[in-house]
């Protein structure tokens, strides 16, 4: 074999393949001769025991591709927002661990979403509110995810998050969506150049922006 091979890490037992002259492209091998390629093979061409080993050995894009080793679910849905999810079960326990550790409670509306539908995908939804034209793109995952909540928790740099606004939802320009600690409302930062002290308001409490969405829908 021509291409040089190297382990990301002492003691690996996977190889992958030095192929810097083809940006974005990650090949990995497990012999040293079947070369397999990350965004086209996994995990669909990887025997169960390989694909255990990779997942152990790169925890990080076993997350990336977590949702292509689920089932997905396109039936029964409570929401005609939902286009569909995943069937990712969430512990209701580490719901109350999240809310425990960052001192805010979850909306009623919000916490049920999440242990149905943690992991789903929307349709597409836009909204006008006040002439003003509103997207949304996904909601953020609670645990599984590259982008969590947690995640936007821990790397919003704002003293706002999360003791008065709660990050849980983004618009397909990464721009996020949060419920206020105090008042239950939604607000956005689409339009304050991520400004949090700038907030736009979209509506005055979750139930009312879950009407707005299925509203959207029914609309398109």
């Amino acid at each position: 074999m021509k291409q040089r091979l190297y382990k990301q890490n002492k003691g690996d037992k996977i190889w992958w393949v030095d192929n810097t002259k083809t940006k974005g492209e990650h090949l990995f091998t497990f012999d040293k001769e079947t070369i397999f390629n990350l965004f086209r093979d996994y995990p669909y061409k990887l025997t169960n025991e390989q694909k255990e080993l990779f997942d152990k050995e790169n925890p990080f894009w076993a997350d990336y591709f977590r949702h292509r080793c689920l089932e997905k679910r396109i039936s029964d849905l409570e929401y005609s927002f939902l286009e569909y999810t995943y069937e990712s079960g969430i512990e209701e326990e580490y719901l109350d661990e999240l809310q425990e550790k960052y001192g805010f409670v979850f909306p009623g509306i919000l916490r049920d979403f999440y242990m149905k539908y943690n992991e789903s995908v929307l349709r597409k939804c836009k909204m006008s509110i006040n002439d003003k034209l509103i997207d949304i793109g996904y909601f953020l995952c609670i645990k599984y995810g590259r982008r969590s909540l947690e995640y936007y928790i821990r790397t919003l740099d704002s003293e706002y998050v999360p003791c008065r606004y709660v990050p849980f939802a983004r618009n397909r320009e990464s721009k996020c969506f949060y419920w206020g600690t105090s008042d239950g409302a939604v607000y956005t930062d689409a339009f304050s150049e991520g400004l949090l002290d700038n907030l736009y308001k979209v509506c005055g409490s979750i139930e009312e922006f879950f009407r707005l969405l299925e509203d959207s829908v029914r609309e398109d």
